[in-house]
């Protein structure tokens, strides 16, 4: 035999006695941990304990770990905090770059709840308030860690049984019950330049068949179609109503001249409950521009005529749902009026 072949021989034979230290070092060294809290050193605190017998401890590195009822750890001791544990997960929190943030794992440590989280607040006994990191987004979840609703909130905030949720400055208020959330009042708010307005539905017939969206629909469509009315340009109506509806929604040049003064009434009602159609009622009232008054040298009188009349005109804009299931803008009625200002107003 070739001495390089013995060399080859050689480093093949010690590659194998490492191979089987390795293994023999794993397998028996008592430093690593094997799942037992009699066999290991790191365990500095007992935490809590759950009704099922988990245990929650502190490490003596700091961190925080899980033990099964039988004294095993399932979770290493590798986070910042253990929240709270379920059936299926465990809520936690570790270090990523320089932030804290929240999220699940189930006991073989795989990630089911993305850690985006910055705080996590529980409100009741089986909700709780999941704040996101970097938009500060809010979303609700049961105590299955599934969340409550479809779309995610601006704000959230739980008062005495009652579960507020902002969205696009509106305020939704519900009723936390065991089973599912019952609507009990929406808050809208439109904003037109300095105009700042609010109206209210608290009907559970509507809100049983109205959602946060479609309300939120029929406040952008009210809050685009008097920005409109100010502004004498209806050129944008077509991006509020279906196109199929848009015919006749506006008259032009119906506030040519005048200016706002206050809006106030609003009404929200279901007029055809079988086509579930929806009617949002409120009335302007408007001043006309009157031309500066001729002066002349014989006579500088501004007095303003007698019989000053105050305009007004009751807005009525009609929504239903059109075949996408999508509440939309289908007509517009303008009721004006005139109003005789008394001598002393």
């Amino acid at each position: 035999m070739s001495s390089h072949a013995k060399f080859l021989i050689s480093l093949l034979f010690i590659a194998i006695i490492i191979l089987c230290a390795g293994l023999t070092r794993f397998y028996f060294d008592v430093t690593k941990n094997t799942g037992n809290v009699d066999d290991g050193e790191r365990i500095d605190t007992l935490v809590r304990t759950y009704e099922n017998g988990m245990q929650v401890f502190e490490s003596t590195n700091g961190y925080y770990g899980l033990l099964n009822a039988d004294g095993a750890v399932i979770l290493e001791p590798e986070w910042m905090e253990i929240l709270t544990v379920t059936e299926n997960m465990v809520l936690v929190s570790r270090r990523i770059q320089d932030d804290v943030l929240i999220g699940g794992v189930d006991f073989e440590e795989n990630v089911v709840l993305p850690f985006v989280f910055r705080s996590m607040e529980r409100i009741t006994d089986t909700h709780y308030i999941a704040r996101a990191h970097e938009d500060e987004s809010c979303i609700i979840y049961n105590a299955s860690f599934e969340p409550l609703f479809q779309n995610s909130w601006d704000d959230a905030s739980y008062d005495n049984g009652m579960l507020l949720l902002e969205k696009d400055g509106c305020l939704f208020s519900y009723y936390i019950a065991e089973e599912e959330p019952i609507f009990r009042k929406a808050q809208l708010s439109c904003m037109i330049d300095t105009l700042a307005l609010e109206w209210n539905v608290a009907n559970r017939i509507y809100l049983s068949d109205l959602t946060v969206d479609e309300l939120l629909r029929i406040n952008h469509c009210v809050t685009a179609y008097i920005a409109m009315l100010r502004n004498n340009d209806f050129s944008q109506l077509g991006a509020i109503a279906e196109a199929e509806y848009v015919t006749g929604l506006s008259k032009m040049n119906c506030f040519e001249g005048f200016s706002f003064e206050s809006i106030s009434e609003f009404s929200f009602a279901c007029t055809n409950q079988e086509k579930k159609i929806y009617d949002y009622s409120f009335t302007i009232a408007y001043d006309a521009e009157r031309p500066e008054p001729e002066t002349t040298e014989e006579t500088t009188d501004t007095t303003e005529p007698e019989g000053e009349v105050e305009q007004s005109v009751r807005v009525c804009l009609s929504f239903r749902r059109n075949a996408s299931n999508r509440m939309s803008l289908i007509s517009m009625d303008l009721d004006y009026r005139n109003v005789q200002k008394s001598e002393n107003a």
